[in-house]
């Protein structure tokens, strides 16, 4: 047989993506007058109407029947919501009240004062925070207590995991560290830090927030001094890092679960390439003049020193930038406020926790009400709203439905919100066959972030669809190029060069190289496996093609389509066909008998393996019965 297999290239996951919103847990101060043709957003909650808020936009179109009932029932789930992060908070990372703010050591920390100035908002109280950055120039913690903290979480991986430091998923990436209340030694003095330097500092910086409540009526809390407001902020949930070349590519762009957040550097920059935190549209504010900025170029931020500490509002999007050499160890976390419920981001938490989106979608319709310039919101309607379609996800209605969100999204609140961007060009490509919308969109999405790499990963796949070999090359090797591909996206780039390599430079040496470069990524991945058979069989090494067909069958059946399968099981019978047949014409040449029938299927059994020749012979004779 001549007609060699033809090879596959990786394909992205077809399902929508819902990015940008990870970690989400509450969202802004509730105005049940917002069923006005202009939602608007407030910070305070009180039997009397409270003024509007300065900032007024339009309700999407889309959520016009929005009423007052779905409104109420939204803010009573934040509530409840918001009471069980609390409790949870408190229980989790307890204060000690009896310990004493170190406000003379807060109070003499200057600040480098940076903003955000990008499309959008924040999800909650974006009069009160404003998006504000700030860095400690000093270090608030001393070098022996950072030292401290790493001897302490090190002795613990020694004593518990041989060593090796537990990894969290963070989006495509794992990033090795662990939670801040499971290393008892660490847990307990990062409580101590919290009560006498870290909640002094952000209650200090950001006082007209942690100042009051929106939630008991006619609280005297309003009128509280810095000393109560302090006692009002608990930390959510915090994470000691650990990024290494390996470990810390980066952390996908997304927002954080708490109104305020907090990172602490635990070692010098100079041990240390690469790092830092990247931030949507950063810039640097002028000492004399905090509204004169200058942008950042990059737009990371960088702490120099063990011991410093950058505070911000926790809705600014953020992402950790890759480290390049050595090791960078930091505490991230977010922090709640007792008496303030940030009821958009509490409302989408409570639906992303609930594991079915699709029972949420008033709750997030709700909330989008409330804010309609928050993008992660829209991006998340969208996923539930076809998680609710169940089966029907893939209805031409439901899809426009999908579609109308997401370009509301773009066109009216944010033009680069790469997550709603990457989210709508999934669908034109998947759903729609719109390519060239799609292409769009998945640029828009590296316009937000130039290291984006699903993003690159997503238009190599739109230009191999629409047989752009240019383009495709183009984009495999941007990832490559990259430094922070996840295995999963490298392992699709170098596929796809190995699909182009045989297809266009006719080069087999070259193409191989490129599969079990992507094996050697992702073992279990369908398409390199296959394509490197196929690549074999060109060669006619046809035992080494029947073995790596073998491997492909053997992987689970979601790598590969029912089409897929069959193709693969007929190539392994070719491959079969030619090996027996030279085992034939040997014994011939050598005098020996002609196999019989019954020896030749045993050696077709044994080559191919007997499940699959017996799929292949039940698939045959199935072909067999429908043509009579």
């Amino acid at each position: 047989n001549k007609a060699y297999p033809s090879r596959i290239g990786c394909s992205n996951d077809t399902t929508m993506k819902m990015r940008g919103v990870r970690g989400m847990r509450a969202m802004i101060a509730l105005l049940l007058y917002v069923l006005t043709v202009h939602s608007k957003q407030a910070s305070a909650s009180s039997s009397s109407q409270p003024p509007p808020s300065s900032n007024q936009f339009r309700r999407p179109p889309f959520l016009s029947h929005v009423d007052r009932e779905q409104l109420q029932g939204a803010l009573q789930s934040a509530k409840q919501q918001h009471n069980q992060a609390i409790s949870e908070a408190l229980e989790n990372y307890p204060l000690d009240d009896t310990l004493q703010a170190e406000m003379d050591l807060v109070n003499s920390l200057p600040l480098q004062h940076y903003k955000i100035e990008a499309p959008a908002t924040l999800p909650d109280f974006a009069d009160e925070l404003s998006r504000d950055v700030f860095v400690t120039e000093q270090p608030l913690l001393t070098r022996e207590e950072c030292q401290q903290v790493l001897k302490d979480a090190q002795a613990y991986f020694d004593e518990h995991h041989n060593g090796i430091w537990t990894t969290l998923p963070s989006g495509q990436y794992d990033v090795a560290g662990f939670w801040i209340k499971n290393i008892p030694a660490v847990h307990k003095w990062f409580c101590q830090v919290v009560r006498t330097k870290l909640t002094p500092l952000l209650a200090k910086t950001f006082s007209e927030f942690a100042v009051g409540n929106n939630i008991d009526d006619n609280s005297e809390s309003d009128h509280a001094g810095l000393a109560d407001a302090i006692t009002q902020l608990c930390v959510d949930n915090a994470y000691l890092f650990k990024y290494t070349p390996e470990t810390g590519r980066r952390t996908d762009v997304h927002t954080d679960s708490g109104c305020l957040s907090f990172t602490i550097a635990l070692n010098d920059a100079a041990e240390y390439d690469g790092g830092g935190t990247w931030f949507d549209g950063l810039r640097r504010a002028n000492s004399d003049n905090e509204n004169d900025t200058t942008p950042c170029d990059p737009p990371i931020l960088e702490m120099h020193h063990a011991g410093q500490v950058t505070i911000r509002p926790g809705g600014v999007k953020h992402c950790g930038n890759a480290v390049e050499r050595g090791e960078r160890y930091i505490i991230g976390g977010f922090c709640l406020h007792k008496k303030k419920i940030e009821v958009v981001r509490q409302i989408m938490a409570q639906a992303q926790q609930s594991g079915n989106l699709g029972d949420y979608v008033k709750n997030i319709e709700a909330a989008l009400c409330l804010n309609p310039q928050f993008d992660p919101a829209y991006n998340l309607l969208a996923v539930a709203i076809a998680e609710r379609a169940g089966d029907n996800a893939s209805n031409n209605n439901v899809i426009a439905k999908q579609v109308e969100v997401l370009d509301y999204c773009l066109q009216q609140v944010h033009p680069y919100a790469g997550d709603v961007a990457y989210a709508l060009g999934s669908l034109y490509k998947d759903n729609l066959n719109d390519l060239d919308k799609a292409r769009v969109c998945f640029e828009k999405c590296l316009r937000a972030d130039s290291l984006d790499v699903e993003a690159m990963a997503a238009l190599m796949m739109v230009a191999a669809a629409a047989g752009d070999a240019t383009q495709e090359a183009k984009y495999a090797q941007r990832i490559i190029d990259s430094g922070v591909a996840s295995d999963k996206i490298l392992g699709q780039a170098y596929c796809n060069l190995g699909v182009l390599a045989g297809n266009k430079e006719n080069n087999v040496e070259q193409e191989m190289h490129y599969y079990q470069k992507s094996l050697e990524l992702n073992p279990d991945r369908f398409a390199p496996r296959y394509s490197l058979a196929s690549a074999l069989a060109q060669q006619q090494k046809w035992l080494p093609a029947a073995r790596e067909y073998q491997t492909a069958l053997a992987l689970a059946s979601d790598q590969m389509t029912p089409e897929q399968r069959v193709k693969t099981l007929q190539h392994l019978y070719t491959c079969t066909a030619h090996l027996v047949q030279a085992q034939v014409q040997s014994a011939m040449q050598e005098g020996k008998p002609q196999p019989s029938r019954e020896e030749m299927m045993e050696q077709f059994q044994d080559i191919m393996g007997k499940s699959n020749f017996d799929e292949l012979v039940a698939l045959r004779q199935q072909q067999q019965q429908k043509q009579q």
